[in-house]
């Protein structure tokens, strides 16, 4: 079990396994054990930028929930590619699951707009979520907003969940799974948990509906993941970064 960083920046930690799943399944995980200190995201294997100069995500040693990960400072997005062979395809009914934890560092969360994004096609199609943290700092105004539809990654339809008020400083763990697809339509749904990281963890969702972006039919497998900023720049740590 892995135990929370009280100190330091967080992380991105993914580490890669072959895929020995049945059909429709896949493994991916990663970590940047390693990868140097102060090495940028941009240049790290499978990893490239989405939007943005890619200036503002770092590799740090102290920056993971456990052992090495990055933060992301800028007004940036960053892609991880998954490979066809470790793809995640989507069937009628998709056991797997992705994990992420995610931790926002900047001193003042007013106008957090962090987003994590998992699609297919650069991530044209896919989902998403959104860390909001309002328009002033602390946690009464955050809130979590979960895709819902919409025409394209740049164009993303969002349920806001006002209950689900996160907090800076605070490791999350966000879960989605039981992937599903009607089979009267080509709409493409799943249930997303976002609870904090650790034992007896305060749970912000649980099993919440989420559903997808993009193109009607489109969003056949998951073969990329996006994490940034969508707005302000404000620091954030992802760790831990799975898709099984």
């Amino acid at each position: 079990m892995k135990l929370s960083s009280s100190s330091g920046i967080a992380a991105i930690v993914l580490w890669v396994l072959q895929a020995t799943c049945p059909s429709g399944i896949a493994g991916v995980q990663e970590t940047f054990s390693a990868v140097p200190e102060d090495t940028e995201l941009k240049s790290v294997e499978n990893w490239s930028v989405h939007q943005g100069d890619g200036h503002g995500g770092k590799v740090k040693l102290a920056a993971g929930y456990s052992g090495p990960g990055a933060r992301i400072e800028l007004n940036e997005q960053y892609r991880r590619l998954i490979p066809e062979d470790q793809a995640f395809v989507l069937e009628e009914k998709a056991a797997g699951e992705f994990r992420i934890k995610l931790r926002v560092m900047a001193p003042n969360d007013g106008y957090v707009m962090t987003q994590v994004l998992i699609g297919s096609n650069d991530g044209v199609h896919g989902m998403a979520i959104r860390f909001n943290g309002g328009t002033r700092d602390g946690s009464a105004d955050n809130f979590i907003q979960i895709s819902s539809g919409g025409a394209s990654w740049g164009k993303i339809s969002f349920d806001d969940i006002k209950k689900a008020a996160w907090k800076k400083e605070t490791w999350y763990e966000i879960v989605i799974s039981d992937f599903s697809r009607d089979p009267n339509s080509p709409a493409v749904e799943g249930k997303v948990t976002i609870r904090e990281a650790g034992e007896a963890p305060d749970i912000l969702l649980e099993a919440t509906p989420i559903r997808a972006f993009g193109t009607s039919g489109k969003f056949t497998k998951i073969n990329v993941v996006v994490v940034g900023n969508c707005g302000t720049a404000r620091a954030f740590d992802v760790d831990d970064l799975s898709v099984k």
